[in-house]
């Protein structure tokens, strides 16, 4: 009889143990690998909501030699050019990458290094193109009309000086020397932008605080260190517990894998009416969390996006593995009582 109140004691350790067993499981699967943040970001669409949300404002900081006849709109135009929705995401992919392998320890510190070499070669013909744009809408010239006023060879030639458009384009062989003259100002003005450009830019320098966000890496790189040991060790514990309440709970080796099917029945399908309760009783509880640590409001929505859909994964993940729990259990105590 003691024998028995110790399995039921032991089973419900069990019990306590599997929601956290099986969570460590789905953090581990989920969490801990890089790929699926990647996933997470496409699935989401995150590219293209901060790509539409940053590209504005970072028009605004940008600042062109006065030799351009650019606006607002030429300049989001070159800014979207020059750096690609595509260039953002290998960027964010990488950077990614390089924190997960902070966090693994394969790499000390954390660099996060933004190559600008091949944008500074593309911001000549860039600019180059979004010029050829602007001649292509201009209405040809007539014979009332030619369109050169206000144009004079100093001002198309000299770096520095405005470019100025004509108000309409010229046919035949002047029109093309015209726009031929107009491409190489461009040219020279669009080289000086690129000149000044770095080849990379740290943003880990850039950002400030450099020193602060290597030291909580290094706290959140222990941290991983501990959870991957606590998982281990309580996946060995409750590997103990199941053996030894079939061991106390069972008189024979078949009612001993009866016991241990039905704990693990019990305690997977205490994990699933679990799961269910956090799911739709704290919905919103992480997102309004995540909404008082400072991110950019550009990027308020995404963060919430990505939590919400972390969130109802590692739920998700949890209760296949609890459905798979019972399963086994089942199976195990209906075959205890078929032998």
């Amino acid at each position: 009889m003691f024998r028995r109140f110790l399995a039921v004691v032991l089973a419900s350790l069990f019990l306590v143990l599997a929601p956290f067993a099986l969570l460590a499981v789905a953090v581990q699967a989920l969490l801990l690998d890089p790929s699926y943040f990647k996933q997470q970001l496409v699935e989401i669409d995150a590219y293209p909501h901060v790509y539409a949300e940053v590209v504005p404002a970072l028009t605004k900081s940008v600042r062109l030699p006065q030799g351009l006849p650019f606006d607002d709109q030429d300049v989001e135009s070159l800014v979207r050019r020059a750096v690609p929705e595509s260039f953002v995401r290998a960027q964010t992919e990488k950077a990614i990458d390089d924190l997960y392998a902070v966090m693994t320890s394969e790499k000390e510190r954390l660099e996060i290094v933004v190559p600008l070499a091949e944008i500074k070669q593309r911001i000549p013909d860039d600019v180059v193109a979004i010029l050829d744009d602007k001649l292509a809408k201009l209405p040809p010239c007539s014979e009332a009309t030619p369109g050169l006023s206000g144009l004079s060879q100093q001002s198309l030639s000299n770096q520095g000086e405005p470019i100025g458009l004509p108000t309409c384009l010229p046919s035949g062989v002047i029109g093309e020397s015209l726009k031929s003259v107009i491409r190489q100002r461009a040219a020279m003005e669009a080289a000086s932008i690129a000149s000044g450009l770095p080849d990379s830019i740290d943003l880990v320098t850039r950002i400030g605080g450099s020193e602060e966000l290597q030291s909580r890496l290094r706290v959140l790189r222990g941290l991983e260190s501990n959870f991957l040991l606590a998982a281990q060790v309580l996946y060995v514990l409750l590997i103990v517990v199941a053996i030894t309440v079939g061991a106390l709970g069972g008189s024979s080796f078949n009612s001993g894998v009866g016991w241990i099917g039905l704990t693990l029945l019990l305690s997977g399908v205490a994990v699933l009416l679990l799961t269910i309760w956090v799911t739709f009783a704290m919905p919103d509880a992480l997102v309004a969390y995540a909404n008082t640590l400072g991110a950019p409001k550009e990027l308020t929505p995404t963060v919430s996006a990505l939590i919400t859909s972390t969130r109802s994964d590692l739920m998700r993940r949890v209760q296949l593995e609890a459905a798979g729990m019972s399963v086994a259990g089942f199976l195990l105590f209906y075959v205890s009582r078929l032998i």
